[in-house]
């Protein structure tokens, strides 16, 4: 199996393990709305959820509304589970507003930017500092 045609599947078991929540080891919580996913995808994605299950073993997270709204952060998921923009339409300035919350800045990179960028920037203790974890 190549490598690519590996990972792809592994995405997309995953993805379908949270459409059943399947082996899901998190709830996050936006106001009343809960999306179940996986800690290691959400952290693979954004440093925010990082820090969050470097500093606690919480199995739910609970995020206000007024820090990101349910559609951005779905939207979102469904980017970090698929690697292709979902189709329902959500305000740019609202996702770019979510994306900055999350530290998951990867999530608005374009596919033609590389993935030899991607890797030189991917992980560095120092992208995490400045991150407030919201209780």
């Amino acid at each position: 199996m190549e490598v690519s045609s590996h990972s792809l599947f592994l995405l997309q078991q995953l993805n379908v393990q949270r459409e059943f929540g399947f082996l899901c080891d998190c709830t996050v919580a936006i106001g009343n709305v809960y999306f179940k996913a996986h800690r290691a995808v959400l952290a693979a994605f954004s440093n925010y959820f990082k820090m969050i299950f470097i500093h606690q073993s919480s199995e739910c997270i609970k995020i206000q509304p007024t820090d990101i709204q349910p559609d951005v952060f779905s939207y979102l998921l469904h980017i970090m589970y698929t690697g292709v923009c979902p189709q329902q339409p959500v305000d740019q300035s609202r996702l770019q507003e979510g994306i900055k919350f999350l530290h998951a800045y990867q999530l608005s990179r374009k596919p033609s930017e590389g993935a030899a960028r991607w890797r030189r920037e991917t992980f560095r203790m120092s992208n995490l500092y400045g991150i407030q974890i919201s209780s």
